[in-house]
């Protein structure tokens, strides 16, 4: 059975994650310069690791696709011992902010790491799940043009909230297998209700309206916690 550290989604889960170049990046054209920035992660006060991330566009096909990647290293103290979570997850989406996809590596080494790789198509996302070396795929519904979760904060830095007034997007966050709405306000995030009651196990129906994951998705992200 493929398993995912399910105390580590509330603590990781506003942070986007990335995966490094591949050699198939220096055939694309890319037609922005690559920024860059780094983040001390903390907890209750006490620094526990770092992130780094990475964003940029390139041309693909004739198509602007933007690209985050982000690298993640956290340390926490637990039962006496170091428990150390390693998380790189890319995400790629098109100009109007569309996912079209991602890769999210979860890594407690020595212990377990998994690679799940989406792609969306229409409605429908294709997850690839492989933990060791065993490799699942299953399909899961998506609501059509939701966006991917590095786009509100691309998007704001361009346009952000007049003073008392917010934005709302619909995302799909990797981390958590789930669409849900985030609300930016004076470019403040701020997770929905029903995304908190996931990243914390609890059951939660009004993530999107009018739409709900069909009970083999429910059992989908079950098996990759």
């Amino acid at each position: 059975m493929l398993t995912r550290p399910r105390s580590f989604l509330a603590l990781l889960l506003v942070v986007c994650c990335g995966q490094h170049l591949s050699a198939d990046d220096a055939a694309r054209t890319k037609s922005s310069e690559v920024e860059e920035s780094w983040q001390i992660t903390a907890l209750q006060g006490q620094k526990i690791g770092y992130s780094q991330n990475r964003s940029w566009s390139e041309l693909r096909d004739g198509q602007t696709v933007y690209v985050t990647d982000v690298h993640m290293h956290s340390v926490l103290k637990r039962f006496g011992g170091k428990v150390t979570m390693i998380i790189d997850q890319r995400i790629e989406e098109a100009e109007d902010g569309t996912l079209l996809g991602f890769t999210l590596t979860m890594d407690n080494p020595p212990s377990s790491k998994i690679t799940t790789k989406g792609t969306v198509n229409g409605d429908e996302l294709t997850l690839e799940i492989t933990s060791a070396q065993q490799t699942v795929v299953s399909r899961q519904a998506v609501p059509r043009g939701v966006k991917s979760s590095s786009y509100p904060d691309r998007i704001t830095r361009s346009n952000p909230p007049a003073t008392g007034e917010s934005q709302t997007y619909l995302i799909y966050d990797p981390q958590l297998s789930l669409a849900a709405n985030i609300k930016v306000t004076e470019g403040r995030r701020s997770l929905s209700d029903s995304r908190r009651r996931a990243a914390a196990g609890l059951a939660g129906d009004d993530r999107v309206p009018g739409w709900r994951p069909r009970p083999e998705d429910q059992h989908l992200a079950q098996l990759r916690r």
